[in-house]
């Protein structure tokens, strides 16, 4: 027990109690080290129309301010998916509230902690939690959201995807170009897909797929009947914007060789003429292709 005697071990102890004491009395008398209201931060039952609804009624040199007031808070929303977009490298998502006077929301997840995103179909709800980091005239941007998702609406979309992704599959080994086929022989018209259904496939996926599933068109051989829009001289050539007979909101461009058919230079807008060649890229209304045959009706 010598130990207890020595005066370097007595004011070792007296100096770790004492400090003890302090945290104990910084902590129950004032508070530090406490949230403002000495529990767990409450979620805030204020919703976006009511933020904006506040905000609007504002003079402009006010707004600054007062959309800072509502940074911090937790809140516990329920939003509809609208998009997923990627920011050198890190995903976000762009929900919103539905509605006539929708507003967006935004913030940062990870695919791996939330793999339910990636068939998620726009318009499809879940709960998000999370905290206000900006108000801004685009949207309110939150961070540290956690996300929780109905269970039958995401088997439902995942159903969907795999369907999509099978018939998609299934149309590529109909039309692949690796198939052999004649010498110069290109798909008939009878088996070929049509803008239609290759802009209705893609449409019916979650928009975290669509980037992916689009290049399963990229190669294919088409022989489509389409009808002149616009044309442009470019460097590599003349380039055409068509639309199909019926009038599709799908704009197909290629390029041609103009002194290869000088009937361009004549042709009427809304005049019809089918083109055979291979799809280069296909995006949302839009489709590119390449290796491009013409051929005028007479």
């Amino acid at each position: 027990m010598k130990f207890l005697t020595n005066p370097w071990t007595i004011g070792v102890t007296v100096s770790i109690i004492g400090g003890i004491i302090a945290i104990l009395i910084a902590y129950f008398v004032f508070g530090i080290g406490k949230s403002k209201n000495g529990t767990e931060q409450t979620v805030s039952s204020i919703t976006p129309a009511e933020i904006y609804e506040s905000i609007d009624k504002l003079p402009p040199f006010q707004i600054k301010q007062a959309s800072s007031n509502y940074r911090g808070r937790k809140i516990k929303w329920d939003i509809e998916f609208y998009n997923t977009y990627s920011i050198f490298g890190i995903n976000y998502v762009h929900g919103s509230t539905g509605g006539v006077n929708s507003h967006s929301i935004f913030f940062r997840i990870s695919l791996r902690r939330y793999p339910e995103i990636k068939t998620m179909k726009r318009g499809d709800r879940f709960l998000v939690i999370g905290t206000i980091s900006s108000v801004r005239a685009g949207g309110v941007d939150l961070r540290k959201c956690q996300l929780f998702f109905s269970e039958t609406k995401l088997k439902s979309n995942q159903q969907i995807s795999t369907q999509m992704t099978s018939s998609q599959n299934n149309v590529t080994s109909v039309l692949s170009p690796s198939q052999p086929t004649p010498t110069q022989q290109l798909i008939k018209p009878s088996i070929c897909i049509t803008p239609e259904e290759i802009q209705q496939s893609l449409q019916q996926l979650p928009p975290f797929q669509i980037e992916q599933a689009s290049k399963n068109f990229e190669g294919l051989e088409i022989e489509w009947l389409v009808k002149l829009q616009s044309t442009k001289i470019v460097s590599n050539g003349f380039l055409i914007a068509t639309t199909t007979p019926d009038n599709s909101t799908t704009l197909i461009f290629f390029t041609v060789d103009i002194e290869r058919y000088p009937e361009l230079k004549t042709m009427k807008q809304d005049e019809q003429f089918t083109i055979k060649g291979k799809i280069a890229s296909v995006r949302k209304y839009q489709i590119d292709l390449k290796d491009c045959n013409l051929h005028f009706n007479k």
